[in-house]
């Protein structure tokens, strides 16, 4: 009889655990991989959606910290550490420049959009595609990635407003928006790049 109520506390204690774990969500975080360690996500990312069962989006604000001005060419957020779709940008950032870039549609390996709704915890990959200013061979890419975890919001959250912008850097195009409502195809699709491994 001891054993059986020995068992049923623990059951308890742990039931309590992970609900307690639940309403507490997912940190919200942004966090580089040692290969993109010359990047930094300032403050906490941004996930939201239009409206609720809408296209996943994220938006972060990316520091520089390499010693050379780095040219974004290109962000991806997945759930799978491969890249499947690129929206093509064009931020020119200094050392220790930062760049807030947003409505960054988030994709399943299969190229899928990712559908979510307030208050969903969700957890993916960012990618920035980028080049160094000052390379002695143009046009060689690189790629960083940084996991990126949080609850989903409705509507795009105060301090990220007004599309793609920052401080300096020039801007290029903008990601793509969400579809309509119930639809799997957007309006604006983003321009499908090649995949990070």
């Amino acid at each position: 009889m001891n054993y059986g109520w020995a068992v049923l506390v623990i059951v308890f204690v742990l039931g309590t655990l992970m609900v307690i774990f639940n309403m507490m969500g997912m940190p919200e975080s942004c966090i580089f991989e040692a290969a993109g360690q010359g990047f930094t996500c300032s403050g906490v990312p941004m996930i939201y959606v239009s409206a609720n069962n809408q296209p996943i989006h994220i938006a972060v604000k990316i520091e520089n910290n390499f010693q050379d001005t780095v040219e974004i060419n290109g962000v991806a957020c997945s759930l799978s550490k491969k890249a499947t779709k690129y929206v093509s940008v064009n931020y020119l950032l200094t050392p220790g420049e930062s760049k807030v870039i947003k409505d960054i549609p988030c994709f399943t390996e299969e190229g899928k959009p990712i559908y979510g709704s307030e208050g969903q915890n969700f957890r993916g990959y960012l990618f920035v595609k980028y080049t160094f200013q000052n390379d002695v061979v143009s046009g060689i890419s690189r790629n960083a990635r940084a996991t990126v975890s949080g609850k989903v919001n409705v509507g795009v959250p105060s301090g990220y407003g007004g599309g793609n912008s920052g401080s300096g850097g020039s801007s290029g195009g903008s990601g793509g928006s969400s579809g309509g409502s119930g639809s799997n195809t957007n309006p604006n699709p983003p321009q499908t790049g090649e995949e990070m491994d």
